[in-house]
Parts: C-alpha cells; sequence; structure tokens
C-alpha cells in the first residue's frame, strides 16, 4: 500500500521558522513590545522598563524619518547623531544593544508612536534626554 507524499508531509526546520516568522509579523507593535520588555534590562542601569520602551519606539521613528532619504540608516547612526560618538567600549555597547533591539522592530510596515511629540527637534532631544538618564557614565 503506497501513501500520498502530501498527506505525510512533516515541516521541515525551515517551514517551522518561516511559520515562526510570520506569526511574529502579524503581531500587533503592542504585543512586539510586551515579549520584548524582557529585553530591555541592562545590568547596571536604574531606568524603568516603560522609558526603555519608549526610547527604543523613539529611536525606530526617527530611524524610519531618516530611511526614507538614505535607506541604509541604521538605529546605531541614529543614536550616535542624537548623542554622540561613543567615547568608551562600554558605551559602544550599549548603543549597539539599543540598536540592535530597535532592528528587531523595524519591519517594513511598523508602525510607532511619537508619543505626542511632533517634529524631529522635540524627538531627538526626548531620545538625548533618555540616554542621559539611561547611559551609567
Amino acid at each position: 500500500m503506497s501513501f500520498s507524499n502530501s498527506l505525510l508531509t512533516v515541516p521541515t526546520k525551515f517551514d517551522r521558522e518561516r511559520m515562526a516568522a510570520e506569526e511574529q509579523n502579524s503581531k500587533s507593535y503592542e504585543q512586539r513590545l510586551e515579549e520584548a520588555r524582557p529585553l530591555v534590562g541592562f545590568p547596571g542601569c536604574d531606568i524603568e522598563g516603560d522609558i526603555a520602551l519608549k526610547l527604543v519606539g523613539l529611536v525606530c521613528t526617527l530611524t524610519q524619518v531618516y530611511r526614507k532619504k538614505t535607506p541604509e540608516t541604521k538605529p546605531f547612526h541614529v543614536i550616535t547623531k542624537i548623542y554622540g560618538k561613543a567615547n568608551t567600549n562600554a558605551c559602544r555597547e550599549w548603543y549597539m544593544t539599543l540598536s540592535i533591539l530597535c532592528e528587531i522592530f523595524l519591519t517594513p510596515d511598523a508602525k510607532f508612536s511619537s508619543y505626542g511629540l511632533k517634529s524631529i527637534e522635540e524627538i531627538s532631544e526626548e531620545i538625548k534626554r533618555i540616554l542621559g538618564l539611561w547611559l551609567p557614565f
């Protein structure tokens, strides 16, 4: 007796990863933020998770704005443009960690809150203010 291959198809590792990625992309921004909440705690830092999530959202907002002009813009570029060049290895690691978190959320269709801030300058100043609280050096 023979069976049709289509009835016995077991998803491959690639199929499972693709399905997981599709599921991730279908989640709302708020769901993604909730899942990332445990990731935004940094050792030696006394910042609340909500403020860290706001920082991620604002950096993503500006990154999207700058990507309209220069598609290869990375969150790291936005952070260094606003807060200045990383002057220590530890500071660079913090910038990179924040950049990676932002990159996770920066899908082509992602929408972010500007938290009532109306201009690029206001968003930049808020990012700078939060980074001033966030960076321990």
